[in-house]
């Protein structure tokens, strides 16, 4: 199963110059590792969040986006009064659109939300939309975050950039056998990004694959979400294999060779077999 992956400069000349403290392994990639934030009077819910981050925050963002009137990120947000309904906060306000038939939120181009979803939002505000107390994390585990602030929904269920994040593989073993492509996997900016979250990579982000001779055999390239896939449903060479992501003049590689090409199941919001958590891009 995967093992850390160490960072290295290319061998081409002109990778040489770049600065040496690019050098640095995987472990140093950043001054620390994120940690949880404390609960405070303006945290949220840990289940209220959820579905705010899966369902709203790609237009409710902070900046908003496509026409959205304000953001729906943290308890403040929610409590501020709307400019467009006076006497009403946003949080009552997302409440009405959420049962709005006529022009509901999200809005028709998007998944609705399930009743529960819709249930839980509506109970929390109508008990005065109280402070989160989701607590520490447990032990061992860190933080998980959306930089794109962008997650896929259930209306792209037959597009490659479906599921980021998600163990892709064993997932079309099991419903779609015919596109279980054997190397099937996503590349993220850091290593603890949330199940679902879209990953845009680099323009130039590529994924190696390595024969057990360091030859490099595929060249696969991230979509826009992130994942990339090789188009045979078995490799074309001798298995073991190694990995390495190429973007921006430098080099994320595997330590150890691997046998299975379905690289999200190690690979994991939190880090499985002994991964440091998602695949990341130099």
């Amino acid at each position: 199963m995967p093992t850390p992956w160490k960072s290295s400069l290319s061998s081409s000349p002109w990778k040489r110059l770049l600065p040496l403290g690019l050098l640095l392994p995987w472990v140093a990639c950043g001054d620390s590792e994120p940690t949880a934030p404390d609960p405070g009077p303006n945290a949220l819910p840990c289940d209220v969040k959820d579905v705010l981050a899966r369902r709203c925050a790609q237009c409710h963002a902070s900046p908003p986006t496509s026409g959205a009137p304000a953001p729906l990120l943290s308890r403040a947000d929610l409590q501020k009064g709307s400019s467009l309904y006076p006497g009403t906060t946003w949080g009552e306000r997302s409440v009405a659109r959420m049962k709005d038939s006529g022009a509901p939120m999200p809005p028709t181009s998007e998944p609705s939300l399930t009743h529960e979803e819709r249930d839980l939002i509506e109970h929390w505000v109508q008990a005065g939309m109280p402070a989160g107390s989701c607590g520490a994390l447990p032990s061992g585990q860190v933080a998980t975050s959306c930089g794109s602030g962008s997650f896929w929904t259930d209306s792209a269920q037959t597009s490659a950039t479906m599921a980021p994040g998600l163990a892709c593989r064993d997932c079309h073993l099991r419903l779609a056998p015919d596109r279980a492509y054997f190397f099937m996997g996503t590349v993220f900016p850091s290593f603890h990004e949330k199940d679902a979250c879209n990953a845009p990579p680099p323009a130039d982000a590529r994924v190696e694959i390595l024969d057990s001779a360091g030859r490099v055999q595929l060249t696969l390239t991230p979509n826009a979400a992130g994942n990339f896939l090789s188009a045979g449903l078995q490799p074309a060479f001798a298995l073991p294999y190694r990995a390495r992501v190429t973007a921006q003049g430098r080099v994320r590689e595997m330590n150890t060779l691997q046998r299975s090409g379905d690289c999200n199941t190690c690979h994991t919001e939190q880090g499985n077999h002994d991964a440091p958590g998602r695949i990341v891009w130099p």
